[in-house]
Protein backbone atom coordinates (compact mmCIF):
# COMPACT_ATOMS: atom_id res chain seq x y z
CA UNK A 1 0.00 0.00 0.00
CA UNK A 2 1.54 3.29 -1.15
CA UNK A 3 0.83 6.30 1.07
CA UNK A 4 2.54 9.67 1.44
CA UNK A 5 5.10 9.74 4.26
CA UNK A 6 6.47 12.29 6.67
CA UNK A 7 7.82 12.47 10.20
CA UNK A 8 4.78 12.16 12.45
CA UNK A 9 4.73 14.35 15.55
CA UNK A 10 1.99 15.21 18.03
CA UNK A 11 1.61 18.66 16.47
CA UNK A 12 1.37 17.22 12.95
CA UNK A 13 -1.21 14.60 13.94
CA UNK A 14 -3.38 17.17 15.71
CA UNK A 15 -3.43 19.36 12.57
CA UNK A 16 -4.84 16.66 10.29
CA UNK A 17 -8.55 17.34 9.60
CA UNK A 18 -11.01 14.67 8.37
CA UNK A 19 -12.19 14.77 4.75
CA UNK A 20 -15.80 14.38 3.78
CA UNK A 21 -14.83 12.30 0.74
CA UNK A 22 -13.32 9.45 2.74
CA UNK A 23 -10.42 8.43 4.91
CA UNK A 24 -6.78 9.16 4.15
CA UNK A 25 -3.49 7.79 5.46
CA UNK A 26 0.01 9.11 6.15
CA UNK A 27 3.03 6.91 6.74
CA UNK A 28 5.71 7.63 9.33
CA UNK A 29 9.28 7.92 8.06
CA UNK A 30 10.79 6.98 11.45
CA UNK A 31 9.02 3.66 12.04
CA UNK A 32 8.70 1.30 9.09
CA UNK A 33 5.12 0.25 8.48
CA UNK A 34 3.56 2.73 10.92
CA UNK A 35 0.65 4.59 9.34
CA UNK A 36 -1.88 7.09 10.64
CA UNK A 37 -5.38 6.88 9.12
CA UNK A 38 -7.84 9.75 9.55
CA UNK A 39 -11.50 8.77 9.13
CA UNK A 40 -14.38 11.08 8.06
CA UNK A 41 -15.76 10.77 11.61
CA UNK A 42 -12.61 12.44 12.92
CA UNK A 43 -11.17 9.28 14.45
CA UNK A 44 -7.39 9.02 14.02
CA UNK A 45 -5.98 5.51 14.21
CA UNK A 46 -2.46 4.08 14.10
CA UNK A 47 -1.88 0.94 12.03
CA UNK A 48 1.05 -1.30 11.25
CA UNK A 49 1.22 -2.43 7.61
CA UNK A 50 3.44 -5.51 7.17
CA UNK A 51 3.31 -8.94 5.63
CA UNK A 52 1.98 -11.60 7.97
CA UNK A 53 2.59 -15.16 6.78
CA UNK A 54 3.18 -13.77 3.30
CA UNK A 55 0.01 -11.69 3.11
CA UNK A 56 -0.15 -7.85 3.28
CA UNK A 57 -1.88 -7.13 6.59
CA UNK A 58 -3.15 -4.07 8.44
CA UNK A 59 -2.90 -4.32 12.24
CA UNK A 60 -4.62 -1.79 14.48
CA UNK A 61 -2.29 -0.41 17.15
CA UNK A 62 -4.49 2.22 18.81
CA UNK A 63 -6.21 5.56 18.46
CA UNK A 64 -4.96 9.11 18.89
CA UNK A 65 -4.83 10.93 21.32
CA UNK A 66 -5.14 7.93 23.71
CA UNK A 67 -2.07 6.54 21.97
CA UNK A 68 0.71 9.06 21.37
CA UNK A 69 3.02 9.02 18.36
CA UNK A 70 5.94 7.77 20.46
CA UNK A 71 3.87 5.00 21.99
CA UNK A 72 2.66 4.01 18.50
CA UNK A 73 6.30 3.69 17.39
CA UNK A 74 7.07 1.51 20.41
CA UNK A 75 4.05 -0.70 19.70
CA UNK A 76 5.13 -0.96 16.05
CA UNK A 77 8.42 -2.52 17.13
CA UNK A 78 6.73 -4.83 19.66
CA UNK A 79 4.00 -6.07 17.31
CA UNK A 80 6.40 -6.60 14.42
CA UNK A 81 8.66 -8.62 16.72
CA UNK A 82 5.65 -10.82 17.51
CA UNK A 83 4.94 -11.19 13.78
CA UNK A 84 8.53 -12.26 13.13
CA UNK A 85 8.12 -14.91 15.83
CA UNK A 86 5.10 -16.26 13.94
CA UNK A 87 2.18 -14.54 15.69
CA UNK A 88 -0.88 -13.27 13.83
CA UNK A 89 -2.39 -10.42 15.91
CA UNK A 90 -5.49 -10.19 13.74
CA UNK A 91 -6.17 -13.91 14.09
CA UNK A 92 -5.94 -13.51 17.87
CA UNK A 93 -8.48 -10.67 17.71
CA UNK A 94 -10.83 -12.78 15.61
CA UNK A 95 -10.53 -15.54 18.18
CA UNK A 96 -11.38 -13.11 20.95
CA UNK A 97 -14.50 -11.94 19.16
CA UNK A 98 -15.59 -15.55 18.86
CA UNK A 99 -14.78 -16.32 22.46
CA UNK A 100 -11.88 -18.52 21.39
CA UNK A 101 -9.58 -17.49 24.22
CA UNK A 102 -8.96 -19.94 27.02
CA UNK A 103 -9.51 -19.23 30.70
CA UNK A 104 -5.72 -19.17 31.19
CA UNK A 105 -5.36 -16.59 28.38
CA UNK A 106 -7.79 -14.28 30.13
CA UNK A 107 -6.28 -14.87 33.56
CA UNK A 108 -2.79 -13.96 32.31
CA UNK A 109 -4.14 -10.80 30.67
CA UNK A 110 -6.02 -9.97 33.88
CA UNK A 111 -2.87 -10.29 36.01
CA UNK A 112 -0.61 -8.40 33.60
CA UNK A 113 -2.96 -5.53 32.73
CA UNK A 114 -5.73 -4.98 35.25
CA UNK A 115 -3.64 -5.66 38.35
CA UNK A 116 -0.31 -4.30 37.10
CA UNK A 117 -1.05 -0.69 38.02
CA UNK A 118 -3.24 -1.01 41.09
CA UNK A 119 -2.87 -4.50 42.49
CA UNK A 120 -0.69 -5.23 45.49
CA UNK A 121 1.84 -8.01 45.00
CA UNK A 122 0.13 -10.07 47.69
CA UNK A 123 -3.16 -9.81 45.76
CA UNK A 124 -1.52 -11.19 42.62
CA UNK A 125 0.03 -14.03 44.57
CA UNK A 126 -3.37 -14.85 46.09
CA UNK A 127 -5.09 -14.82 42.69
CA UNK A 128 -2.40 -17.02 41.12
CA UNK A 129 -2.61 -19.51 43.96
CA UNK A 130 -6.40 -19.60 43.80
CA UNK A 131 -6.40 -20.04 40.02
CA UNK A 132 -3.95 -22.93 40.25
CA UNK A 133 -5.86 -24.53 43.12
CA UNK A 134 -9.40 -24.14 41.81
CA UNK A 135 -9.18 -23.75 38.02
CA UNK A 136 -6.19 -25.80 36.83
CA UNK A 137 -8.52 -28.40 35.18
CA UNK A 138 -10.17 -25.54 33.28
CA UNK A 139 -6.97 -23.68 32.31
CA UNK A 140 -7.12 -24.63 28.61
CA UNK A 141 -10.90 -24.52 28.37
CA UNK A 142 -12.38 -21.99 25.96
CA UNK A 143 -14.28 -19.19 27.62
CA UNK A 144 -17.37 -19.85 25.49
CA UNK A 145 -17.32 -23.49 26.63
CA UNK A 146 -17.82 -22.60 30.30
CA UNK A 147 -21.54 -22.76 31.11
CA UNK A 148 -23.55 -21.84 34.18
CA UNK A 149 -24.24 -25.46 35.07
CA UNK A 150 -20.47 -26.08 35.07
CA UNK A 151 -19.89 -23.12 37.38
CA UNK A 152 -22.60 -24.25 39.82
CA UNK A 153 -21.13 -27.75 39.91
CA UNK A 154 -17.60 -26.41 40.45
CA UNK A 155 -18.78 -24.11 43.24
CA UNK A 156 -20.42 -27.03 45.05
CA UNK A 157 -17.38 -29.26 44.52
CA UNK A 158 -14.91 -26.72 45.91
CA UNK A 159 -17.26 -26.04 48.80
CA UNK A 160 -17.22 -29.73 49.77
CA UNK A 161 -13.48 -30.30 49.32
CA UNK A 162 -11.86 -26.98 50.21
CA UNK A 163 -14.46 -25.08 52.17
CA UNK A 164 -17.23 -22.62 51.47
CA UNK A 165 -15.09 -19.50 51.74
CA UNK A 166 -12.60 -20.80 49.17
CA UNK A 167 -15.48 -21.77 46.87
CA UNK A 168 -16.98 -18.28 47.10
CA UNK A 169 -13.64 -16.57 46.39
CA UNK A 170 -13.09 -18.84 43.39
CA UNK A 171 -16.44 -17.89 41.87
CA UNK A 172 -15.77 -14.21 42.53
CA UNK A 173 -12.46 -14.54 40.68
CA UNK A 174 -14.14 -16.34 37.78
CA UNK A 175 -16.78 -13.60 37.63
CA UNK A 176 -14.02 -10.98 37.46
CA UNK A 177 -12.28 -12.86 34.65
CA UNK A 178 -15.41 -12.92 32.51
CA UNK A 179 -16.01 -9.23 33.18
CA UNK A 180 -12.39 -8.51 32.27
CA UNK A 181 -12.72 -10.45 29.02
CA UNK A 182 -15.80 -8.43 28.07
CA UNK A 183 -14.67 -5.00 29.25
CA UNK A 184 -10.94 -5.03 28.54
CA UNK A 185 -10.43 -7.71 25.88
CA UNK A 186 -13.66 -7.03 23.97
CA UNK A 187 -14.80 -10.67 23.96
CA UNK A 188 -18.52 -11.05 23.36
CA UNK A 189 -19.51 -13.42 26.16
CA UNK A 190 -22.21 -13.79 28.76
CA UNK A 191 -20.97 -14.24 32.32
CA UNK A 192 -21.99 -17.68 33.69
CA UNK A 193 -20.79 -16.69 37.18
CA UNK A 194 -22.92 -13.54 37.40
CA UNK A 195 -25.47 -13.42 40.24
CA UNK A 196 -24.60 -16.95 41.33
CA UNK A 197 -25.80 -17.57 44.87
CA UNK A 198 -22.78 -17.95 47.14
CA UNK A 199 -22.44 -19.93 50.35
CA UNK A 200 -23.20 -18.13 53.59
CA UNK A 201 -19.95 -17.33 55.35
CA UNK A 202 -19.13 -17.01 59.02
CA UNK A 203 -16.14 -15.02 60.17
CA UNK A 204 -13.36 -17.17 61.57
CA UNK A 205 -12.66 -16.33 65.20
CA UNK A 206 -9.77 -18.71 65.86
CA UNK A 207 -6.79 -17.38 67.81
CA UNK A 208 -4.28 -18.76 70.29
CA UNK A 209 -5.73 -18.75 73.79
CA UNK A 210 -3.73 -18.57 77.00
CA UNK A 211 -3.69 -22.33 77.59
CA UNK A 212 -2.62 -22.95 73.97
CA UNK A 213 0.31 -20.54 73.80
CA UNK A 214 2.72 -22.73 75.84
CA UNK A 215 2.00 -25.65 73.51
CA UNK A 216 2.49 -23.46 70.46
CA UNK A 217 5.82 -22.02 71.65
CA UNK A 218 7.10 -25.40 72.81
CA UNK A 219 6.36 -26.81 69.35
CA UNK A 220 7.97 -23.75 67.78
CA UNK A 221 11.12 -24.21 69.89
CA UNK A 222 11.31 -27.81 68.70
CA UNK A 223 11.45 -26.69 65.04
CA UNK A 224 14.99 -27.38 63.82
CA UNK A 225 15.00 -24.80 61.03
CA UNK A 226 15.67 -21.34 62.49
CA UNK A 227 14.28 -19.68 59.36
CA UNK A 228 10.80 -21.04 60.02
CA UNK A 229 11.01 -20.46 63.78
CA UNK A 230 11.78 -16.81 63.18
CA UNK A 231 9.17 -16.42 60.43
CA UNK A 232 6.32 -17.76 62.56
CA UNK A 233 7.45 -15.71 65.56
CA UNK A 234 7.68 -12.43 63.61
CA UNK A 235 4.28 -13.13 62.04
CA UNK A 236 2.78 -13.51 65.51
CA UNK A 237 4.56 -10.53 67.09
CA UNK A 238 3.78 -8.09 64.26
CA UNK A 239 0.30 -9.30 63.31
CA UNK A 240 1.25 -8.75 59.67
CA UNK A 241 -0.15 -10.74 56.79
CA UNK A 242 1.76 -13.86 55.81
CA UNK A 243 2.91 -12.64 52.37
CA UNK A 244 4.16 -9.33 53.74
CA UNK A 245 6.32 -11.11 56.31
CA UNK A 246 7.57 -13.61 53.73
CA UNK A 247 8.67 -10.77 51.42
CA UNK A 248 10.04 -8.47 54.14
CA UNK A 249 13.12 -6.50 52.99
CA UNK A 250 15.87 -5.12 55.20
CA UNK A 251 15.57 -1.82 53.34
CA UNK A 252 12.08 -1.38 54.79
CA UNK A 253 13.07 -2.21 58.38
CA UNK A 254 14.36 0.51 60.70
CA UNK A 255 15.77 -1.23 63.76
CA UNK A 256 16.61 2.08 65.43
CA UNK A 257 13.07 3.43 65.36
CA UNK A 258 11.59 -0.07 65.74
CA UNK A 259 9.42 0.39 62.66
CA UNK A 260 8.81 -1.65 59.53
CA UNK A 261 7.23 0.09 56.52
CA UNK A 262 5.43 -2.21 54.10
CA UNK A 263 5.54 -0.49 50.65
CA UNK A 264 2.23 0.47 49.09
CA UNK A 265 2.88 -1.88 46.15
CA UNK A 266 3.06 -4.83 48.54
CA UNK A 267 0.20 -3.97 50.87
CA UNK A 268 -3.41 -5.03 50.38
CA UNK A 269 -4.88 -1.50 50.62
CA UNK A 270 -2.20 -0.13 48.23
CA UNK A 271 -1.02 2.35 50.84
CA UNK A 272 2.21 2.17 52.85
CA UNK A 273 1.69 0.37 56.15
CA UNK A 274 3.75 1.34 59.21
CA UNK A 275 4.21 -1.65 61.50
CA UNK A 276 5.57 -1.06 65.00
CA UNK A 277 8.11 -3.65 66.10
CA UNK A 278 7.76 -4.98 69.63
CA UNK A 279 10.76 -5.92 71.78
CA UNK A 280 10.18 -9.57 70.90
CA UNK A 281 10.10 -8.89 67.15
CA UNK A 282 13.14 -6.60 67.37
CA UNK A 283 15.17 -9.23 69.18
CA UNK A 284 14.62 -11.68 66.33
CA UNK A 285 15.27 -9.14 63.58
CA UNK A 286 18.46 -7.82 65.16
CA UNK A 287 19.82 -11.35 65.42
CA UNK A 288 18.93 -12.09 61.80
CA UNK A 289 20.45 -8.80 60.62
CA UNK A 290 23.86 -9.82 62.01
CA UNK A 291 23.99 -12.71 59.54
CA UNK A 292 22.08 -11.16 56.63
CA UNK A 293 23.61 -11.73 53.18
CA UNK A 294 20.66 -10.79 50.92
CA UNK A 295 18.04 -8.04 50.76
CA UNK A 296 15.44 -10.40 52.23
CA UNK A 297 14.82 -10.94 55.93
CA UNK A 298 13.71 -14.52 55.25
CA UNK A 299 15.87 -15.55 52.25
CA UNK A 300 15.47 -18.67 50.17
CA UNK A 301 17.26 -20.27 47.25
CA UNK A 302 14.08 -20.21 45.19
CA UNK A 303 13.33 -18.05 42.17
CA UNK A 304 11.90 -15.17 44.21
CA UNK A 305 14.86 -15.06 46.57
CA UNK A 306 12.75 -15.21 49.71
CA UNK A 307 10.67 -17.75 51.57
CA UNK A 308 7.44 -18.41 49.67
CA UNK A 309 5.44 -21.27 51.15
CA UNK A 310 6.03 -22.48 54.74
CA UNK A 311 3.30 -25.11 54.45
CA UNK A 312 5.44 -28.14 55.36
CA UNK A 313 7.00 -26.44 58.38
CA UNK A 314 3.57 -25.25 59.52
CA UNK A 315 2.21 -28.79 59.32
CA UNK A 316 5.10 -29.99 61.47
CA UNK A 317 4.30 -27.31 64.05
CA UNK A 318 0.61 -28.18 64.11
CA UNK A 319 1.37 -31.87 64.58
CA UNK A 320 3.83 -31.21 67.42
CA UNK A 321 1.52 -28.79 69.23
CA UNK A 322 -1.68 -30.74 68.70
CA UNK A 323 -3.30 -27.53 67.38
CA UNK A 324 -4.37 -29.14 64.13
CA UNK A 325 -7.06 -26.57 63.31
CA UNK A 326 -4.68 -23.60 63.58
CA UNK A 327 -3.89 -21.58 60.45
CA UNK A 328 -1.04 -19.16 59.84
CA UNK A 329 -3.51 -16.29 59.50
CA UNK A 330 -4.73 -17.08 63.03
CA UNK A 331 -1.41 -15.72 64.32
CA UNK A 332 -2.44 -12.30 63.01
CA UNK A 333 -5.80 -12.65 64.73
CA UNK A 334 -4.03 -13.70 67.92
CA UNK A 335 -2.19 -10.39 68.27
CA UNK A 336 -5.40 -8.42 67.76
CA UNK A 337 -7.30 -10.58 70.25
CA UNK A 338 -4.66 -10.14 72.95
CA UNK A 339 -4.61 -6.39 72.29
CA UNK A 340 -8.37 -6.34 72.86
CA UNK A 341 -8.00 -8.43 76.02
CA UNK A 342 -5.46 -5.88 77.27
CA UNK A 343 -7.97 -3.08 76.92
CA UNK A 344 -6.83 -1.52 73.63
CA UNK A 345 -9.49 0.31 71.65
CA UNK A 346 -10.72 -1.06 68.33
CA UNK A 347 -9.28 1.90 66.34
CA UNK A 348 -5.81 1.27 67.82
CA UNK A 349 -6.07 -2.43 67.02
CA UNK A 350 -7.29 -1.60 63.52
CA UNK A 351 -4.35 0.66 62.83
CA UNK A 352 -1.80 -1.79 64.20
CA UNK A 353 -3.15 -4.49 61.85
CA UNK A 354 -3.64 -2.20 58.85
CA UNK A 355 -7.43 -2.48 58.74
CA UNK A 356 -9.25 0.29 56.86
CA UNK A 357 -13.00 0.95 56.97
CA UNK A 358 -14.82 4.02 55.72
CA UNK A 359 -16.47 4.65 59.08
CA UNK A 360 -13.19 4.66 61.00
CA UNK A 361 -10.72 6.12 58.52
CA UNK A 362 -10.67 9.56 60.14
CA UNK A 363 -10.12 8.08 63.59
CA UNK A 364 -7.21 5.99 62.28
CA UNK A 365 -5.66 9.04 60.68
CA UNK A 366 -5.57 10.91 64.01
CA UNK A 367 -3.95 8.09 65.98
CA UNK A 368 -0.30 8.46 66.89
CA UNK A 369 2.00 5.47 66.36
CA UNK A 370 2.94 5.60 70.04
CA UNK A 371 -0.60 4.52 70.97
CA UNK A 372 -0.20 1.57 68.64
CA UNK A 373 3.28 0.82 69.95
CA UNK A 374 2.04 0.67 73.57
CA UNK A 375 -0.84 -1.57 72.57
CA UNK A 376 1.37 -4.00 70.62
CA UNK A 377 4.00 -4.03 73.39
CA UNK A 378 1.39 -4.85 76.01
CA UNK A 379 -0.13 -7.63 73.91
CA UNK A 380 3.18 -9.24 72.92
CA UNK A 381 4.37 -9.12 76.52
CA UNK A 382 1.18 -10.89 77.59
CA UNK A 383 1.64 -13.49 74.85
CA UNK A 384 5.23 -14.05 75.93
CA UNK A 385 4.22 -14.36 79.59
CA UNK A 386 1.56 -16.91 78.77
CA UNK A 387 3.98 -18.85 76.60
CA UNK A 388 6.51 -19.11 79.43
CA UNK A 389 4.23 -21.42 81.38
CA UNK A 390 5.80 -24.85 81.31
CA UNK A 391 3.98 -27.37 79.21
CA UNK A 392 5.29 -30.31 77.25
CA UNK A 393 4.57 -30.81 73.59
CA UNK A 394 1.94 -33.54 73.22
CA UNK A 395 3.20 -36.70 71.60
CA UNK A 396 1.82 -37.66 68.23
CA UNK A 397 1.33 -41.18 67.02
Amino acid sequence: MQVPKQILTEAVVRKFEPKATGRFSIGDTKARGLTLTVFPSGVKSFYLYRRVKGMPTRILLGHHPEMSVELARERTVEVYADVVRGADPNAEKRARRKGGLTLKNVFDHFIENRLELRGALSTKVTHKSRFETCFSPWANRRMDAIHRADVIELHDSIGRTRGKTTANRAIQLLRSLFNHASDRMKVELSNPAARLELFQEHERERFLKGDELPRFFAALAAEEDELFRDFFSVTLYTGARRWNVLSMRWADVDLESATWVIPAADFKTRRPMHVVLSIEALEILKRRKQHAVTEWVFPSRGKKGHLVEPKTAWERLRERSGLKDLRIHDLRRTLGSWQAAGGSSLPVIGKSLGHTQASTTQIYARLDLEDVRLSVAKATAAIKAASDKKQEVPRTN
